[in-house]
């Protein structure tokens, strides 16, 4: 598995096809043996254990003395921990570092936060029902002749990758994790290079993509990606099973039963075959986009805004806004593409790509629509995507955010009518001036 790093201009606008190495994970499935299975299970309970205690020990020493308690700080601890609670002896002393290191992690993204650098909140207290994972770095683990080895076990653990890739040997950390069907995975973190596809000197290629729920999404070329909607395919059986996980619910204060544990099993494993699904689709369109075109513009969508809809909340979901950005993102780097995002503000259903009116009356249920106008035929989506590559390419052009109040056309004609358009501008030749 290799991988490219990102350029400053698209392929075949100027500059060379130079690759470059980027930090990628890959993943693949484990089949622990039940003594390695329980090692796994006691490494992540004591490393949860251990971002706890140092989460309640830097907080407490600050609201009481005033004192900043850091990362060494909680590190010297480490051998008294161990010392009185004999158990911690059993597991990598490396999980337990790098636990804590994650919780330094979580305090830079809450004091980042503070500056207003992002969202991140204050570091919170795991629980049994937090993720089960941890990390080992090149001390904890080992990858010799084709097999995985950690810490603390001498028998290889047996690992399946469908791809039919070999793991790493020069892996420099592997996240150890489970998934909520009870799977074991083991994320490793590389150093790759992405073969580029084949590409013609000279040669550009743009695409707008309008993301929707009917079609999950819709480029300007005319290609539609279906939107297979996981979700709805097996919501009986995932209800069923949550009925039956309410039936059981143990009362407060209460263990959970076995038949409880079961039936929590099975819901689990549901939501996991339908989010295996889900990030397949996704990733297939996403690399189809990032390895066949040089420029993807896409829209700004805020997603947190969307699923506030009742009555489409479930829909967009299941469709996966948010993870088709961030893959498409990553992705775009990794090949060298450009990846140009629009303001979520801007109205690219409601324009015309081809003379740029704005059809201010548009509703969320009109599929087609015309043109006042240019007298156009649209297909809402397409038109959509074709808008957002046109806005893209000028942005592009103008080396950055800024954008004319509507799209230019992609032939460059300008011609039209009305206030809402502009003449005059051929963004082809605007970007053959930029990259020249």
């Amino acid at each position: 598995m290799v991988s490219r790093g990102a350029c400053d201009r698209p392929r075949g606008v100027g500059g060379g096809r130079d690759t470059g190495g980027v930090r990628r994970a890959v993943k693949v499935r484990l089949y622990p043996d039940p003594a390695q299975e329980a090692l796994f299970a006691q490494t992540a309970g004591a490393a949860r254990w251990v971002f706890n205690t140092g989460l309640a020990v830097r907080r407490d020493a600050w609201q009481d003395d005033q004192i900043s308690v850091s990362t060494n700080d909680l590190m010297a601890m480490l051998p008294l921990w161990k010392e009185e609670f004999g158990w911690l002896r059993e597991v990598s002393d490396v999980a337990l570092q790098q636990s804590l290191r994650n919780l330094d992690v979580a305090y830079g993204n809450f004091f980042r936060a503070c500056r207003g650098e992002g969202r991140a909140r204050f570091p919170r207290f795991k629980t049994r029902n937090s993720r089960v994972a941890f990390r080992l770095t090149r001390n904890g683990f080992r990858v010799k002749d084709g097999q995985f080895y950690v810490a603390k076990n001498d028998q290889p653990v047996t690992f399946r990758d469908k791809g039919g890739y070999e793991i790493p040997a020069d892996a420099t950390s592997v996240t150890i994790s489970k998934d909520a069907a009870g799977r074991w995975h083991a994320s490793f973190l590389v150093d790759d290079v992405v073969p580029l596809p084949h590409q013609q000197a000279g040669e550009m290629r743009v695409v707008g993509v309008d993301l929707g729920i009917k079609t999950l999404a819709v480029t300007s070329d005319g290609d539609e990606f279906e939107n297979p909607k996981h979700f709805d395919k097996h919501a009986r059986r995932l209800a069923k099973y949550q009925r039956m996980m309410s039936r059981r619910k143990p009362a407060p204060g209460q263990r959970a039963s076995n038949n409880y544990r079961k039936a929590q099993h099975k819901a689990g494993r549901v939501h996991a075959r339908i989010a295996d699904a889900r990030r397949d689709t996704i990733h297939q369109t996403t690399t189809a986009l990032a390895r066949r075109y040089d420029i993807v513009c896409i829209e700004d969508l805020n997603v947190a805004g969307m699923v506030k809809n009742k009555k489409l909340a479930r829909a967009i979901s299941d469709a996966g806004f948010g993870e088709f950005r961030r893959q498409l993102e990553y992705k775009t780097t990794w090949y060298g593409t450009k990846l140009i995002v629009l303001d979520r503000w801007h109205p690219s259903s409601r324009l015309c790509h081809v003379c740029g009116w704005k059809n201010s009356e548009l509703r969320l249920s009109d599929r087609q629509w015309t043109c006042r106008d240019c007298g156009t035929l649209h297909d809402r989506d397409l038109n959509a995507a074709k808008v957002i590559a046109s806005a893209g390419l000028a942005d592009y052009a103008c080396g950055g955010d800024i954008r004319p109040q509507h799209p230019v056309p992609l032939d460059g004609t300008g011609n039209g009518s009305g206030n809402s358009r502009e003449t005059g501008n051929n963004p082809t030749r605007a970007l053959a001036r930029a990259a020249a």
